[in-house]
């Protein structure tokens, strides 16, 4: 971590010998109608074999602008509901039998 203002702002950068480097800054405000607050992310990364492994890391969506949407997203819903909410249908319940 190279700047922590707690509540406000978070900037990093990966540590010598990180497999992937980068850097980034997270930034916290208040929602200026009283509604929460905004939340803004900036990454910046060399991808592993250059252009070829940024190609590759946006086909299998696993570049870094997809997956902290994918988390952001997420991190939301956990601080507003309490929960992560999931695509899967539950496990149906057996049907009783009908008898005529």
């Amino acid at each position: 971590i190279t700047e922590d203002r707690p509540g406000e702002y978070i900037a990093w950068r990966a540590a010598e010998g990180s497999d992937i480097d980068h850097d980034g800054w997270i930034e916290f405000r208040d929602n200026p109608f009283g509604r929460g607050t905004e939340v803004r992310l900036f990454i910046s990364y060399d991808p592993p074999a250059g252009a070829i492994g940024k190609v590759v890391a946006k086909v299998m969506q696993r570049e870094p602008r997809v997956q902290a949407r994918r988390e952001l997203r997420r991190f939301k819903q956990l601080m507003e509901t309490g929960e992560i909410s999931t695509s899967k249908a539950p496990d149906a319940a057996p049907r009783a039998s009908r008898h005529l």
